[in-house]
């Protein structure tokens, strides 16, 4: 069993709000680059090749 560690509990309140933000800010940071990658991912979809793929995923007349 592994034990969660929150700043709340390695400090006191007024000491805790320092971590806190670096730790929001770096949350923010890796959002940021996942939405970059994310976003180099899609713009490099080939639209052509994904609508037939994309169709039959959600073909919803298609039965089973």
């Amino acid at each position: 069993m592994t034990r969660m560690l929150y700043p709340g509990n390695l400090y006191i309140a007024s000491e805790a709000e320092i971590p806190c933000q670096g730790l929001l800010k770096k949350l923010g940071e890796e959002l940021n680059q996942l939405s970059q990658r994310m976003l180099r991912i899609y713009n490099g979809l080939d639209n052509n090749e994904m609508n037939p793929l994309l169709r039959q995923l959600f073909d919803l007349t298609q039965q089973e």
